[in-house]
This record gives structure tokens, sequence and C-alpha cells, in this order.
């Protein structure tokens, strides 16, 4: 085996996995119509990212409307859901996993996590999935990818995290390993991913497939 062939996949899930901001997005809004009485902006919204989709909703919204946002967050998420596509074809996933592992580190909630899994039928392709319910501190702390690093006996060296923000560099530096950053999720510019310079810098879900092929 080439001494720089990865033997584990490590992936982010929104943009860089799925296409799914738009989707995640009007979940948030809907919600927060009901549990702070108005609309919520985009800007805003992203702006709380970071924590898990559960936690931005408890921190923000009074207790007797939190169960019933947080219903009505799920119902969307699960709806919109189907309407969310992949960056990264199943097939594509599927074919690699003859040559590497593939598993997942997201700061999404298990709930959210498992409804994506489920929706775009990829949970038999992932070796390891941890959640930002999985761990103390989501990314940029690096113990998500340690963790998955743990749970299926990889050295830092033979694995590469691949993501769609600065957090996502951030997080495979502490950890150790390498990174590509992709530049097509939709939320960080291209300027932002290369100041954290990442390992590889990857603009379209096409380049990424042909890196895939060469990388394996």
């Amino acid at each position: 085996m080439h001494s720089d062939r990865p033997t584990l996949l490590i992936w982010d899930y929104d943009g860089t996995l799925a296409s799914s901001l738009t989707e995640i997005i009007a979940s948030f809004q809907a919600a927060f119509v009901y549990g702070l009485g108005r609309r919520v902006s985009a800007e805003e919204i992203m702006s709380w990212f970071g924590p898990t989709d559960e936690a931005i909703i408890r921190r923000r919204v009074p207790a007797e409307r939190l169960a019933g946002t947080l219903r009505i967050f799920y119902e969307h998420y699960r709806r919109l859901q189907t309407e969310a596509s992949l960056f990264v074809p199943r097939a594509l996933l599927e074919a690699t996993g003859q040559r590497v592992r593939h598993a997942l580190v997201t700061n999404k909630g298990r709930v959210t996590t498992a409804i994506a899994l489920k929706t775009h039928r990829l949970q038999h392709i992932l070796s390891a999935v941890v959640t930002g319910d999985d761990v103390d501190r989501p990314k940029p702390d690096p113990s998500g990818i340690e963790t998955v690093l743990n749970w299926l006996a990889t050295e830092p060296r033979s694995a590469i995290y691949i993501g769609d923000s600065p957090t996502d560099v951030e997080a495979a530096q502490r950890a150790g390993i390498r990174v590509a950053a992709v530049a097509y999720g939709g939320m960080h510019s291209r300027q932002d991913l290369l100041r954290r310079e990442p390992t590889w810098i990857i603009d379209d879900p096409e380049a990424l497939a042909s890196w895939l092929n060469a990388l394996l």
C-alpha cells in the first residue's frame, strides 16, 4: 500500500456530504416562528451554528415553548430531508468503501443525524458516527475525530478528514490528521478555508470525485 494512501476517510455532513443548508435553515425558521414569535433570518441562524441543533433551540426558546418548538423543528427537518441532495453520491461512497472505511463526525445532533442518514440510506456505508451529542465539546475541538480514530483503531497518519468549514480544518489539524477542505458547501469562502492551510482544497463535487479516485 502506498504510504500516503488512507485507510479511513472521516466526513462532515452538512455542506460536505450533503447539500442541506437550505433545509436546515427552513426547519429552524419554522420552529422559531412558534418558539420566539418572530421570523429569524438565515444569517442569524447561521451565526448560531456550532452546538447541536437541539442545543441551539434550547438556549433561545422559553421553557414553556420548548417542547412545541422541538416538535416543529424535527417535523420540518424530517420532511425537508427528502428534498436535500447529496454532494457525494451514495454510489461513489459504496464503491470507494471497497478500498477505505468511511466515518462521520458532525456537530449535528443525534436525532437529525439519524434522520439524514436514514433518508439517504448511508448508515451501512459508515463504520462509525459521532454526533455533537456524543462529545462534550463540538468542533473545532478534536475529540469527535479522536473518538473515531480510537473506535476504529486507526493511526492519525492513516486518516483524512473532509469538511467545509474553518472549524473542520482546525479540528482535523488538532487531531493530527490530514484534511481536505471543500469549497462548495455554501457557507464559507475558499479564501477563509485557505487561510487555515488545509492539506487539500477542493472546489466542486466533480473535483472531489476525481480526488478520491486518485487518492485511493
